[in-house]
Formats: C-alpha cells, sequence, structure tokens
C-alpha cells in the first residue's frame, strides 16, 4: 500500500509550471530576437535616407498605407535601386530633365527642401539645391561643407489670412532623400490653422532637425539639416496705389493696380523723385489691423514687393518692376 504524500505531488506540479513558464520564455525570446533583426534591417534601410526638408499643402495627404511596393527601378546611377521601392505611406518625387528639379506631380503644394540633383554633363557629381515655390518666403539657404560632413539651414516663413473666415490649414510633409537619390515625402498627421486668429504677426515656428551618418565605400560621411518654418497672419492686400512725388513733394501720377495680376516693367515719369506707396487692405468684421499701409521707395529700387491672397488663403509674393528716369 503506497503512502500518499501531497508535498511530493505538489513539487512535481511545481516542476510542471516552472517548465512551462521556461518554454514560453524561451519562445518569447525566440521571437523577440527574430523581430530585432527585421526592426535592425528596417532602421537600417532608413538610415539610407535622410531628411531634406518639407512639402507644404493646404489639405491633409491621404497616402494610402497598404498599397503594394511599385517595381524595382533604376536609380541614376544606372544600378538597380533597391531602396527606391515603392513603400506604403510613402510619395515619391519625379525629376524633371527639362526644369532640373525635383516634383510631386500629383499634389498641389509649396515645396521647400534642399536635395542633390543627379549627375550630369554640366554636373557630374549632381548640386545641391533649393527648391521653393510662392506661397512661401525664403530667408534664405546656407551650406556647410567639412571634409567628411555636410550641413544645410534653410528658413521660410508661410503667410496665412486670418479670422473667422480663413480657410488655410498648414501641413508641413517631411521631405527625405535616400543614399541611391530618390526623393519621397511622408504626410504630415496635423497642421497649423490661422481659423479664429484676430491679429497679424508670427503664429507658430516649427523647427525639422535631423543628423544621419552613411558609409559609401568605407567612407563615413554625416550629413544634418535644420529646417524652419514660420506660420504668420497677415491681412490681403487688395489694391496698390502708387503715388510719384517730385523733388517739391508734389504728386505727379497715380496709378491703382492689382496686386494679383502679373506686370511688365512700370516706367515713371521723368521728373519722379521717389514713389509713395499704398497698400490697401482688407480687414474682416472682429479682427484688428490697418486697412492702408505707406511705404516710401527711393530713387533706384528695382521694383515694389507686395502679395496676393490665393483662393486657399494662403498669399502668394507679387512684384512690380519700377524703371526710374535717368
Amino acid at each position: 500500500m503506497s503512502e500518499h504524500n501531497p508535498l511530493k505531488n505538489l513539487s512535481r506540479e511545481r516542476i510542471i509550471l516552472l517548465a512551462l513558464c521556461s518554454l514560453c520564455i524561451v519562445l518569447v525570446a525566440i521571437v523577440l530576437t527574430a523581430s530585432g533583426i527585421i526592426l535592425a534591417q528596417e532602421s537600417a534601410t532608413d538610415n539610407n535616407a535622410w531628411l531634406v526638408g518639407v512639402f507644404i499643402t493646404t489639405a491633409q495627404l491621404d497616402i494610402p498605407s497598404e498599397t503594394p511596393q511599385g517595381p524595382i527601378r533604376a536609380n541614376w546611377r544606372g544600378h538597380v535601386n533597391t531602396d527606391a521601392l515603392f513603400r506604403p505611406g510613402r510619395l515619391y518625387a519625379q525629376w524633371c530633365e527639362i526644369d532640373e528639379k525635383f516634383e510631386f506631380p500629383d499634389i498641389e503644394g509649396i515645396p521647400f527642401f534642399v536635395a542633390l540633383s543627379p549627375p550630369s554633363e554640366r554636373s557630374p557629381d549632381g548640386f545641391y539645391g533649393l527648391y521653393n515655390a510662392p506661397g512661401i518666403e525664403s530667408h534664405g539657404m546656407h551650406v556647410h561643407h567639412g571634409d567628411n560632413s555636410l550641413h544645410i539651414d534653410i528658413e521660410g516663413t508661410i503667410h496665412a489670412v486670418p479670422g473667422s473666415q480663413a480657410q488655410a490649414t498648414v501641413y508641413k510633409n517631411r521631405v527625405f532623400q535616400t543614399q541611391s537619390g530618390d526623393v519621397f515625402l511622408e504626410a504630415a498627421l496635423g497642421g497649423s490653422s490661422v481659423h479664429g486668429i484676430s491679429n497679424e504677426g508670427d503664429m507658430l515656428r516649427q523647427t525639422f532637425t535631423a543628423s544621419t551618418t552613411i558609409t559609401e565605400r568605407g567612407v563615413e560621411t554625416s550629413h544634418s539639416i535644420s529646417v524652419a518654418v514660420g506660420v504668420s497672419a497677415m491681412f490681403p492686400p487688395e489694391t496698390i496705389v502708387i503715388l510719384q512725388m517730385d523733388e517739391n513733394n508734389q504728386l505727379v501720377n497715380r496709378t491703382m493696380l492689382a496686386p494679383s495680376q502679373q506686370y511688365e516693367t512700370l516706367y515713371l515719369a521723368p521728373i519722379t523723385e521717389y514713389v509713395i506707396i499704398e497698400t490697401h487692405r482688407a480687414i474682416p468684421p472682429g479682427t484688428h489691423g490697418q486697412a492702408i499701409l505707406r511705404e516710401i521707395i527711393s530713387a533706384g529700387e528695382l521694383g515694389i514687393a507686395t502679395f496676393y491672397a490665393r483662393d486657399d488663403g494662403i498669399l502668394e509674393g507679387s512684384w512690380i518692376p519700377l524703371s526710374w528716369p535717368e
């Protein structure tokens, strides 16, 4: 007759439980190890693309997140471009040979990025160009070259119409360039709006920074960039009045122009000594701002810089050339 020992049975249960736990831990470790390899590969691939700027839109981009990858294309060095697979959530630019620039043909927006062009006979190593368009006021580009480093600074301002009727919402979609030369963007998750703003002036300034180290033919090169984009509220000009004045401060001629039109050179009267520019603006009810702005233009100034409002509420720059008497 065997003796019943509950402590012995309990010990076996514990042993079985510990064995099962150990098996689970091993399985989890295997899964995590495999996942870690995949993530490391994805991270290494992503390190082959670096930030080059933004592409600004007034509507949120709807880029499918489950689109199948496209065919493998050849890059502009003639090699198979495995980095340029059309991945979900990315929209790739096209290189226009005629205009020598990158374009996103399927969407409307304002480019503001610095990218390296493909090699050509004129530029065998390519060249870094600032890609921008009317709708952003650029404050310049600064490129700093080192022995094995490249740093780029760009800064710009988007002007938008404020007030309760404002329509503009600014989305800053980040733009990247791969090591093989392709340029793509990723959709922004949120935007900046001037709806309900009653005053003029700077609203929001956002700076994107990134630093990447790439290795090519055994040489490490660091690539860093700073992209500062501000959003400023501005009431739209409706009429530009040009007052030509003589040396006795007497009115010589008065001209009214619409800032939204393109003008050829405006020839001033022979006795014109200086010009007064009156900018008549639309100030919505409930907002604060000067309806008329005045500025003096001295002899020799090349032209008049102004703005006009687009249908989406973004202000584009306009230029009126001036020709002074000899």
